[in-house]
């Protein structure tokens, strides 16, 4: 007889005997204050005649066995990047603060050589997410075609096995690097075993070792992951031959997409916005100005270390750089109505020093001048530089030109000066000539002593 036979004739008594619903109790167990032995006294009250306790425990755990059995899954050099963050958290005190704070640990494997990237970071916010995936891919010196994260909300908005909504940040990173972000399933941590082996190895073979040290400061933190992190990576396989960065050199590097010719920028997305009656929309504490066409419009925002790039409808209409004081207001003159971009040009210096080189030299020289004044406001002087630029209508810019010449002379610096003067045809007289004062002490004097007496 073979052996299950045998066990077959041996056990007739099981075979009698209702079996337990061994996946009901799987499920069952899931749930809060629900025991083997709670449900194993639920099955007795429904089948007396059934297994007894011990029994019925040995029969769950070897069916646990059976149903635990799994396939590893194939990895393809160059394909995927596993990505995940430790459950563990390293200390490290605040050089700014001098508070203690606890660094997540960002860890990152190759599918095919296990080659394992981790640091330190802040928290898993978005922005730090960015960062670690992109120092991620330029420690490995290229790109896979994958990304396989997990459902935290840096990556993911909307978990869904068959089209998750990825972050909207985290997919344009993607699209910069050429790479597709493909999420593991929720609750299926085999989908990535990599970097669950990953985090596993880097908490027993550096985390751990570093538990007693004191790190004053991310980069300090860091600089001793990284180098424990090379010796990792260099250490021999125990059952085959190799470690993880030779295998990486041979299968995973000539595989891996080259990274682009500029790093990505990071971009955080704000959305639901409404532009203000007065063509601007306030992001950071800050407002920033719109085409006025857009005005009570919605908009979204892409806002970058650098610059602010204002959205409608998929189609950027405005963009800033990027300000840092709290309160202010950036207009552009291109987005206020036409007849507020006349006021704004009246106070926009550069133009009206065009303006004014456009009528001659001695305008040009003049209102260079008066923009120098310094016991009048500066609103006061724009006032006056617009007034005399208006001279040019109503005299001609040939008259203006010469009356500005003799105002320079005369160290004149008033529009209505200007204009009375143009009215009387000051402008016809010649040009004032300096006199020069003669002295009448003499030059040459025993007392009078030069400059050469003092060499």
């Amino acid at each position: 007889m073979s052996e299950e036979a045998l066990e077959n004739v041996l056990s007739s008594d099981d075979q009698q005997r209702p079996l337990p619903d061994f996946t009901h109790i799987e499920r069952e167990l899931k749930r809060a204050g629900v025991t083997l032995q709670l449900l194993w006294m639920e099955y007795k009250e429904a089948h007396p005649e059934g297994y007894q306790y011990s029994r019925f425990c040995q029969m769950y755990e070897l069916w646990c066995r059976k149903n635990d059995v799994y396939t590893p899954m194939p990895h393809k050099a160059g394909e995927e990047l596993l990505v995940d963050y430790s459950g563990d958290k390293m200390p490290f005190i605040c050089p700014i603060t001098n508070t203690n704070k606890q660094a997540e640990i960002f860890i990152a494997a190759l599918g095919a050589s296990g080659r394992i990237y981790a640091e330190a970071s802040e928290s898993q916010k978005l922005s730090c997410w960015i960062e670690s995936n992109i120092n991620a891919f330029e420690y490995n010196e290229g790109v896979t075609d994958l990304v396989v994260p997990d459902n935290l909300k840096s990556a993911v908005t909307t978990p869904c096995r068959y089209e998750p909504d990825i972050n909207r940040v985290y997919e344009a990173m993607g699209q910069h690097y050429g790479t597709f972000v493909v999420p593991a399933r929720v609750m299926k941590p085999k989908d990535k075993s990599k970097a669950e082996q990953s985090v596993q190895s880097v908490q027993r073979e550096i985390l751990a070792p570093l538990r007693n040290h004191t790190f004053f400061g991310l980069a300090e933190l860091n600089k001793h992951i990284w180098e424990r992190l090379t010796l990792l990576n260099n250490r021999p396989f125990q059952k085959r031959p190799g470690s993880r960065e030779s295998l990486y050199l041979e299968i995973d590097k000539p595989a891996l997409k080259p990274l682009p010719a500029t790093r990505y920028s990071y971009q955080e997305w704000i959305t639901q916005l409404i532009v203000g009656q007065d063509h601007h929309v306030l992001v950071d504490c800050h407002s920033y100005s719109v085409p006025f066409q857009y005005a009570k419009m919605n908009v979204e925002v892409a806002l970058s270390a650098r610059t602010v790039e204002i959205c409608h409808r998929g189609q950027v209409v405005a963009r800033h750089c990027r300000s840092f004081l709290q309160g202010g207001r950036t207009t552009l003159r291109d987005h206020m109505p036409p007849k507020y971009q006349h006021l704004f040009d009246s106070y926009d210096k550069e133009l009206l020093l065009n303006k004014a080189q456009q009528v001659g030299p001695h305008t040009y020289e003049w209102v260079k001048e008066v923009f120098l004044l310094k016991r009048r406001p500066p609103k006061l002087l724009f006032h006056t530089v617009q007034g005399a630029l208006t001279l040019a209508k109503e005299f001609g810019t040939d008259r203006l030109e010469a009356i500005c010449c003799r105002a320079i002379a005369l160290k004149i610096h008033s529009y209505k000066t200007l204009k009375s003067m143009l009215a009387n045809g000051a402008d016809h007289l010649p040009a004032p000539i300096e006199e020069k004062i003669e002295s009448h002490l003499p030059q040459y004097h025993d007392n009078v002593r030069g400059a050469e007496h003092f060499i």
